[in-house]
């Protein structure tokens, strides 16, 4: 599910379902932006691997932090939609930033870029004003997506560290690997380190004497 993700935000076009995503599921928006309360069931939980939810708080997925967006002709990028800017896709912050700066909320990136320059339309609005004290470097040539995360290259397993975070390590682990380990037996034994072996649990609810040694 992660791979079909990348393919999606690096818009590979070789795809035909990537093709069909972009032109009937994101139209003109971004995978960053785009609701995950419509269309398919598959869809939805492709669009849900941005965000991960603790405690009912939608946090801003892990892989956005892990990818840089390098501005060539801005034919790729959505204006408004794209994470280019270090603020993020602009119109989760500036929801007005397309009447404003009378642009469109479906525009490319490349309508404010001219000659290889950024080329902004006057903004009359102070708070959009900050979108243009920290643009990004025009780098030319074909727009990029970067994977700056886990490893050198992007793939499943360096997308999994990012979505499911190492824990620390634990000083007992060592007895629980081997290959001379049986497996029920280091499962038992994983049980009641954790304190979760219900046969304790039994005897001290019929308050039988536990001596440990």
């Amino acid at each position: 599910m992660s791979r079909h993700l990348w393919r999606v935000i690096v818009a590979d076009r070789s795809s035909i379902w990537v093709d069909w995503i972009i032109h009937y599921q994101l139209r003109g928006t971004s995978i960053w932006t785009v609701s995950d309360r419509s269309g398919p069931w598959g869809w939805q939980k492709l669009v849900r691997l941005r965000y991960r939810k603790k405690k009912l708080v939608r946090l801003r997925v892990s892989l956005q932090p892990c990818l840089t967006y390098s501005v060539g002709s801005g034919n790729s990028f959505s204006l408004w939609h794209d994470p280019w800017h270090d603020l993020g896709p602009l119109i989760l912050r500036f929801p007005l930033g397309p009447r404003h700066s009378a642009t469109s909320s479906t525009a490319p990136l490349s309508m404010v870029i001219r000659d290889g320059k950024w080329h902004w339309p006057p903004i009359t609005d102070m708070e959009s004003i900050d979108i243009t004290h920290s643009l990004s470097i025009i780098h030319g040539g074909q727009d990029r997506v970067i994977w700056t995360g886990p490893g050198t290259l992007f793939s499943s397993a360096t997308a999994y560290d990012v979505f499911h975070p190492p824990g620390p390590k634990v000083e007992w682990s060592s007895l629980l690997v081997g290959s001379l380990k049986i497996p029920r037996h280091w499962f038992i034994l994983w049980l009641a380190i954790l304190g979760r072996l219900s046969t304790l649990v039994t005897a001290l609810g019929h308050s039988l004497c536990i001596v440990s040694r």
